[in-house]
């Protein structure tokens, strides 16, 4: 693992002299197995990557070359190629209690299991948990063909 006090500042340099604004990508898949008729079969995995954005445009990891030193793009090529700026979390979803809609079932599952973990991964990263806000963030979900689909509202 990298030295997190020295990858921390240079991360926070990223901000304050380049203007690039950390931000969560999620991208969050919902798969069952369609031979059962109970929930106990769906998961739920989400996998978040911590990018960068400014004036509309997301930077990944392997993007920031172009904005850091030389000492500093060692360090941040470091962590990416150790997986420091990446997170994932299956869960297997229990039975959906009667009255429990799924929408309300995954953002409780979402708040009690991929929370506790980013929180603690990013404050680690960067001293805080930026936002899941980056429009590059994706909800996908299993159909009956064994298939995912897009469940976005993405604007035209």
């Amino acid at each position: 693992m990298s030295d997190s006090k020295d990858l921390r500042s240079t991360l926070t340099t990223l901000k304050a002299e380049q203007g690039l604004t950390p931000t969560l990508l999620l991208l969050e898949s919902v798969f069952h197995h369609p031979d059962s008729g109970s929930t106990q079969n769906t998961h739920i995995s989400f996998y978040v990557r911590l990018a960068w954005e400014r004036e509309g445009l997301v930077y990944e990891p392997h993007h920031l070359k172009q904005f850091l030193s030389p000492s500093d793009w060692s360090q941040v090529l470091k962590a990416h190629e150790n997986g420091e700026f990446e997170l994932e979390a299956t869960g297997k979803i229990p039975d959906i209690p009667e009255g429990f809609s799924f929408e309300d079932f995954r953002a409780a599952a979402f708040e009690q299991t991929i929370t506790p973990l980013v929180t603690l991964w990013a404050k680690n990263l960067l001293g805080y948990t930026p936002a899941f806000n980056s429009s590059a963030s994706c909800f996908r979900r299993m159909n009956e063909q064994r298939e995912y689909e897009c469940q976005c509202t993405k604007e035209a």
